[in-house]
Formats: structure tokens, C-alpha cells, sequence
């Protein structure tokens, strides 16, 4: 995984606090503060914002309207809150993530192991975005997205074979969140990387891609551990897409606000973006 808010990975230069930081990384608690709408664990800033781009990503997949799309899940961390409005439309998701932790743990979750953090996200995706109601129709999506996940492979945005997968093949959709702007140092550096991802992606495919917007550096509280990166603004990742040869390009952009007069975090501006392959 290779994110902002979501990812330590990649060949990124990597801020250390203290020796050994790299092994810092404690999935759990990430999940609990960032990737779970428990109001008990989740970070208070990041609870609207994750329920605005799950909204984004649930009706990006129905505006495509694609009912057996292959999909793949490049960098998704520890997380599967990108992926649970999919499954209505797709017969094949694959996922590749860099950090050997979070596959290991998106395994034991993929094996039938319950993680609480990820319980949150499919109640709110099937009860509040959907309305389909509750008990059943929740565990029967969960279950479903374990079945259509065919496998869990590694991968490094930063080489010519970004997906550590025999015969990967080609992709109706490639999904990516927080990903591909922290193994860059320079937009021309993010261009060439989304162009090395979009490669596995159909003639007239879709991109669906996150980025944190006007951020230099992510960090964690707590973790002591972040990277150095670069800014992105909505204009040069607009410019990116479009110079990837990508067409109908819609973006939503997602701002968290002031909570009780305390300002949101610095990566605290977000855009989802859904583009169409030549």
C-alpha cells in the first residue's frame, strides 16, 4: 500500500522517528481510526469524509452500469470500503497491494475472520447508501465480496510490473485510492506511474482514482511514521488524466470541516475521479 492517509510503501522516502519504525505500522489501529465509522475508534475528521467516498464510489460503479466487470483494486491498504459497491456489477475483483501486513490481514478477513472495522463499512454501504435493509442483506454482501475476490497479490507502482501476478490480464476497471501520488516526487513522476497501472486496463475501461489534494506531507498520530511527497492540486491531476488520453472525466472533491473549532488535518482535502479509457 503506498498512501497518503492510507498507505506506507512503495519507494518512497520514509520519515523515521525512531529506529525500526518501519515495522510501526500497526494495521489495527489504523483500521480502527481510518478505515471504520465506530464513533468509539474512528477519527472524528475522517468519518464524514470516508462515508462521502464510499457515496462517490457506490454511484461511480452504478453510473458505469457494467454487470460482470473484472475488476482490479490496486493499493487498497488494509481496507475493503472502495470495493463494497462493486459487487453488484462485477464476476472477478483482484487485489494488489504492496504491504505484506495488510494482505495478510485482507486474508484472515477474505477467510472468514470478522474484523469489526470492516463490519462498519458494509452496514453503512448496504443500510444507509443502498436501504436494503439490515442482518442478512450485510452479511450476505460480505460474503459475496469474499467470493468474488479471487486473489490477493503484490505490487510496486514503483517497477515495469506493478502487479506481482502471472498473466494478469486486462481489467474493465482499475480502482486505486491514495495510491499513486505517494510513490512520486513530481507530477511527471505521478503521470508516468498512473500510466504504468492503466496499462492492465480495457480499450474503453474505467479509472477510478483518490487523491489527496494539496498535501505535501502525511502523517499519522502516533505512528511516527509519513513520507515526503508533492502537491497535487485538482488542476494537474485533471491535466494527468487527460494526457493519459483518458475521456469523460468526472471528479468529486471532499473536504472535511472544522470539528468543535479545531481544523481538519492537512490531508484533509480529497478527489475521486471516474475516467474512461480510449
Amino acid at each position: 500500500m503506498a498512501g497518503c492517509v492510507d498507505d506506507v510503501g512503495g519507494t518512497q522516502e520514509v520519515i523515521r522517528e525512531t529506529d525500526g519504525s518501519e515495522n510501526m505500522f500497526d494495521v489495527e489501529a489504523y483500521c480502527s481510526q481510518y478505515c471504520s465509522l465506530d464513533p468509539s475508534t474512528a477519527d472524528p475528521f475522517e468519518v464524514p469524509s470516508l462515508k462521502s467516498r464510499m457515496k462517490i464510489i457506490h454511484d461511480y460503479y452504478q453510473l458505469i452500469g457494467l454487470k460482470d466487470a473484472r475488476v482490479l483494486e490496486y493499493g487498497s491498504g488494509p481496507s475493503v470500503y472502495s470495493l463494497i459497491g462493486a459487487v453488484p456489477y462485477c464476476r472477478e475483483i483482484v487485489i494488489s497491494e504492496y504491504d505484506v501486513r495488510s494482505r495478510d490481514f485482507l486474508s484472515k478477513w477474505k477467510n472468514g475472520q470478522a474484523n469489526h472495522h470492516i463490519t462498519t463499512l458494509f452496514q453503512y454501504a448496504v443500510m444507509s447508501i443502498e436501504k436494503l435493509g439490515e442482518g442478512d442483506e450485510v452479511s450476505q454482501r460480505e460474503n459475496a465480496l469474499r467470493q468474488l475476490i479471487s486473489g490477493i497479490y503484490p505490487g510496486d507502482l514503483n517497477t515495469d510490473t506493478p502487479i506481482e501476478m502471472d498473466s494478469p490480464g486486462l481489467f474493465d476497471i482499475i480502482s486505486t485510492h491514495f495510491t499513486c501520488h505517494t510513490v512520486c516526487m513530481s507530477v511527471d513522476e505521478f503521470r508516468a506511474a498512473v500510466g504504468r497501472l492503466v496499462k492492465f486496463l480495457k480499450p474503453g475501461g474505467f479509472l477510478i482514482l483518490s487523491e489527496i489534494l494539496e498535501c505535501e506531507l502525511g502523517k499519522w498520530d502516533g505512528l511516527k511514521v509519513g513520507y515526503k511527497g508533492f502537491q497535487l492540486t485538482r488542476e494537474s491531476l485533471i491535466e494527468c488524466i487527460e494526457q493519459l488520453g483518458f475521456i469523460n472525466i468526472k471528479d468529486d472533491v471532499v473536504a472535511e470541516e472544522p470539528i468543535d473549532g479545531k481544523a481538519p488535518p492537512e490531508f484533509g482535502k480529497t478527489l475521486t475521479l471516474l475516467a474512461q479509457a480510449p
